[in-house]
C-alpha cells in the first residue's frame, strides 16, 4: 500500500488532493513513508532511471524531509523569546543612552551657570574693592588735609599768641615800610626788650626765585648787618625766624631784594630803608 502510494507519487500519478494528502504526510513527520520514499528513490538513482520533471520533484521533496528531520526536536518559541529579550535589551540600552545625553546637557548647563556665577561674583568683589580702594584713598586724602589743618590751626594760635604777647608788651613798636615798585608793604612787629620780631608783608608781589633781606644798621660801628631773609613769599604770612642779636642795637633797617638776570648774574636791589630811633 505504502509502497504503490510513493510509487504513484513519484510518476506523478497522484491527484491535487492525494499528492496534498501525501505531501502533509510527510511535513509530519511519518517514517514508514518517508522510509518507502527513500528506498524508492535510492533503488531508481542505482536503476538509471531518471525523468526530469519527476526528479526535479523528488528534490524538492527531499529537501522538504531534510528540513522536515531536524525540526522535531526545534523550538520556535526560543528565537522568538532571544528577539525580543534582545529588542528589551536594545530599548534599555537606548533609554540608557539617552539619559546619559539629557545627563550630561543638563551637568553642561549647570557648569555654565556656575562659571557665569562664579564670574558675577568675582566682577561685583572687584567692583566693591575698586570702591573701597577709591575711598580709603579720598579718606587718605582727607586725614591728610585735616593733619595740615590742624598744623596751619596751631600755627595761627602760636603767631596769634605771640603777637598778642609783643603788643603787650612794655618795648613794643612797629614799623612798617612801603616796598617800591608797588611790591607790597613791609610790617614788622617787635619788643626792643626782649628783641622777639615778628614781620607780616601785606599784599605782596614777586616772582619765584626772588628773595627777600632785612638789614639791621649797628648803632656803634655804623656796619649794615644781615638779620634774615625771606626765599618764599606768600600772602598773609608771617615770618618769625630772625637773628634777633643784630637788633639789639640797631638804629635802621633796610629791605633789599636779591634777583637773578638773564645771564645768571645775582642783582641786588634796595626796596626800603628807615631810621629807627
Amino acid at each position: 500500500m505504502q509502497r504503490a502510494l510513493c510509487e504513484d507519487y513519484l510518476n506523478d500519478k497522484l491527484s491535487v488532493e492525494e499528492r496534498k494528502a501525501f505531501e502533509e504526510r510527510l511535513a509530519k513527520g511519518d517514517k514508514e513513508l518517508i522510509e518507502t520514499l527513500n528506498q524508492l528513490k535510492a533503488y531508481r538513482q542505482h536503476g538509471g532511471e531518471f525523468i526530469g520533471k519527476e526528479a526535479q520533484h523528488e528534490h524538492n521533496l527531499l529537501e522538504l524531509v531534510r528540513d522536515v528531520e531536524p525540526r522535531k526536536e526545534t523550538r520556535p518559541s526560543k528565537p522568538k523569546e532571544a528577539g525580543l529579550a534582545e529588542n528589551l535589551l536594545e530599548l534599555e540600552s537606548k533609554k540608557q543612552t539617552k539619559q546619559k545625553r539629557s545627563f550630561s546637557i543638563a551637568l553642561g548647563m549647570v557648569f555654565i551657570a556656575l562659571v557665569l556665577f562664579v564670574t558675577y561674583q568675582q566682577w561685583n568683589t572687584y567692583i566693591v574693592q575698586s570702591k573701597i580702594e577709591l575711598l580709603e584713598q579720598k579718606n587718605t586724602l582727607l586725614e591728610k588735609e585735616r593733619s595740615e589743618y590742624q598744623l596751619q590751626n596751631r600755627n595761627l594760635s602760636f603767631y596769634l599768641n605771640r603777637i598778642k604777647s609783643l603788643m603787650t608788651s612794655d618795648f613794643f613798636t612797629t614799623t612798617r615800610l612801603d616796598l617800591k615798585g608797588d611790591r607790597g608793604s613791609w610790617l614788622q612787629l617787635w619788643d626792643k626788650g626782649t628783641l622777639r620780631t615778628m614781620v607780616i608783608i601785606d599784599k605782596p608781589k614777586f616772582e619765584s626765585g626772588e628773595l627777600l633781606q632785612l638789614w639791621s644798621q649797628n648803632t656803634r660801628t655804623k656796619e649794615w648787618q644781615l638779620v634774615g631773609s625771606i626765599d618764599k613769599i606768600d600772602a598773609d604770612s608771617i615770618y618769625s625766624v630772625w637773628d634777633t642779636q643784630m637788633l639789639a642795637r640797631s638804629r635802621g633797617l633796610q629791605i633789599k631784594l636779591l634777583s637773578k638776570t638773564d645771564g645768571g648774574q645775582i642783582k641786588e636791589e634796595l626796596l626800603a630803608e628807615t631810621r629807627i630811633n
